[in-house]
């Protein structure tokens, strides 16, 4: 949801961006810079701190509209859309 950044086929006023592919982008380098972070971590504190790192992925969580397969699916298809690539 950055400013100014979306996809023309969702807002005919979009002036730039392509949200069908940077989001996954977005979310690769994240997990590049987590990864750079956490061997700073490994080999320069880590021993001295005692300590442990994470990651913690945020995501919206889907609940079926109703009892209907059709829904549930969808409910499923969208929770890992979010969270499951």
């Amino acid at each position: 949801m950055a400013p100014g950044r979306c996809s023309s086929w969702l807002n005919p006023n979009c002036i730039g961006g392509d949200s069908g592919t940077e989001p996954y982008l977005v979310a690769h380098y994240q997990l590049l810079a987590h990864a750079a972070a956490v061997n700073v971590y490994k080999t320069k504190y880590q021993v001295s701190q005692n300590g442990l790192i994470g990651i913690t992925l945020i995501i919206n969580w889907n609940v079926p509209l109703s009892d209907n397969k059709h829904n549930q699916n969808a409910a499923e298809r969208a929770t890992d859309f979010q969270f499951g690539w």
